[in-house]
């Protein structure tokens, strides 16, 4: 009898453009099964892509993989459902690339009629250039840190906590700062200056919301930016390591001093 086909983890990952590690994350889950050799090596038969690619669907039209877990395990996914929520995930996508779409095309009509591109327009294409490239690049660095399904519950913290002009007002709160310290450290001013003290509570300041908002990622998100050498050329950090380095040593030197309110345990 002809045995049926399988392909190594390996494979599939190359075929799929899904990582190893987010396969066996798969597998830990419960989700997938894939065969074992007598050296404890995976096999995904047909039978394993179709769930995997039930999975992928169902994480496309958001849902969590505990939610995906038990609705697998309740029953076999009607196969007309599942196509019908990757249409919707596709049609998503769809909207947020004609959108995309409609903006390049406008100002490409713009400099042929005109042959320059108004300060809104520019500022709207240097946008979408930037949330293109900074989210693959960094994706690289958060499937190092993270699980799929801690990504999925990250978005949805995070679609919470930017909401409106958050996002915008964060972003120059921090850009404000970051200038500040590094304004400190070409100055030669040390971490536990009165400037440097002050740097620390804003810091903190700024810090609390998102470490109050983000407490389930937070030990990760620390020993990421412990990392940032390693990724730094990866994706654009909104500090530098430099930055990072001054305001931890500043906010030690705040607790040390009672400016600063002792760490929780």
């Amino acid at each position: 009898m002809k045995s049926e086909p399988a392909l190594p983890i390996g494979e599939v990952s190359r075929r799929t453009g899904l990582s190893e590690r987010a396969l066996r994350h798969y597998e830990t889950e419960g989700l997938i099964n894939p065969a074992r050799s007598a050296g404890g090596r995976r096999f995904y038969m047909a039978r394993d892509l179709n769930r995997l690619q039930q999975v992928i669907v169902l994480r496309r039209a958001g849902y969590a993989l505990s939610a995906i877990g038990s609705m697998m395990a309740k029953r076999e996914l009607d196969a007309n459902s599942v196509i019908d929520l990757h249409l919707a995930a596709l049609r998503a996508e769809r909207d947020a690339l004609s959108r995309s779409i409609e903006l390049l095309e406008g100002a490409r009509s713009r400099m042929q009629s005109v042959g320059a591109l108004d300060l809104a327009m520019l500022c709207d294409l240097i946008k979408l250039s930037e949330r293109c490239i900074d989210e693959a690049d960094w994706k690289q660095v958060l499937d190092r840190y993270w699980s799929p399904e801690e990504l999925e519950r990250w978005k949805r913290t995070a679609a919470d906590v930017f909401k409106g002009d958050a996002c915008d007002a964060m972003q120059r709160d921090w850009a404000g700062l970051t200038a500040r310290i590094e304004k400190l450290i070409a100055d030669g001013v040390a971490p536990d200056s009165k400037q440097g003290l002050q740097a620390a509570l804003d810091w903190m300041v700024l810090q609390k919301p998102l470490s109050d908002a983000f407490a389930e990622f937070w030990p990760q998100m620390t020993k990421m930016y412990q990392d940032m050498d390693q990724w730094s050329h990866i994706a654009k950090s909104p500090f530098s390591k430099a930055v990072y380095d001054f305001a931890v040593l500043a906010v030690a030197a705040g607790r040390e001093k009672g400016v600063i309110p002792p760490k929780k345990i």
